[in-house]
């Protein structure tokens, strides 16, 4: 099952079509810009505008959201305008698009990632000048860029893989 997923960021919205199956990303990567005000309208639109560039069509698509998602319902706004507080951005969406759509709290989408496709449940990862980092070899003095092997390459990696399995 192929599932499209997108991360919706301060300064950009990253998307890319998911393998279940494997857990690799298949094809491009497509990345735009946020727009300025991030408000439910501009959002909604940039998110149409990479279903039309991917030609993803009436298939379903998973959304990492930089606010506390309950039952695909806002309920902060970090860096989106406040508008979505309160606001039922998952029905919203599955109208708009007019296909299943789920959306959840980006750092939830990418935990999920790392359990199910990262390289162990124990290592913690974060990104400083665009290199992952494993915590584990940080707090143990030896700064290495130890990049989770195999399935997830970068953060967006991660935060599409868990927005996808949440389909499952």
């Amino acid at each position: 099952m192929e599932v499209l997923g997108i991360d919706v960021g301060a300064t950009g919205i990253k998307g890319s079509i998911v393998d279940l199956s494997t857990g690799t990303l298949i094809g491009e990567k497509v990345k735009m810009k946020t727009p300025s005000p991030a408000t439910p309208d501009s959002i909604t639109s940039s998110i149409k505008q990479m279903i039309d560039v991917l030609q993803w069509t009436d298939k379903p698509v998973g959304i990492g959201f930089p606010s506390i998602v309950k039952e695909g319902v806002c309920w902060s706004a970090s860096n989106i305008d406040t508008e979505f507080i309160g606001f039922p951005i998952q029905d919203h969406l599955e109208k708009v698009l007019n296909t299943k759509v789920k959306v959840v709290n980006d750092a939830d989408a990418a935990g999920i990632a790392e359990m199910t496709f990262g390289l162990s449940l124990i290592h913690i990862y974060f990104v400083e000048e665009n290199k992952v980092f494993d915590l584990e070899s940080v707090v143990k003095g030896g700064v290495k860029n130890e990049q989770p092997k195999d399935k997830i390459k970068d953060i967006h990696d991660a935060l599409v893989l868990g927005l996808s399995l949440i389909h499952i």
